[in-house]
């Protein structure tokens, strides 16, 4: 199994526990982000972290 193959199947296992929420107004999104956006936005070595982990 390939790098690739073994990221998207992990992807696809993961994103399917998630909870589906309606969608949000772009600006309500913003007024969020403005009040809480360690909650809405991840930084890099978050992201970075968590994919090296999965691997």
């Amino acid at each position: 199994m390939t790098d690739l193959h073994q990221a998207l199947q992990h992807i696809k296992g993961s994103v399917s526990g998630w909870e589906q929420r309606e969608p949000l107004p772009f600006e309500e999104f913003l007024q969020l982000l403005a009040a809480r956006p360690e909650q809405l936005v991840r930084n890099v070595f978050q992201s970075f972290t968590t994919w090296s982990s999965a691997r």
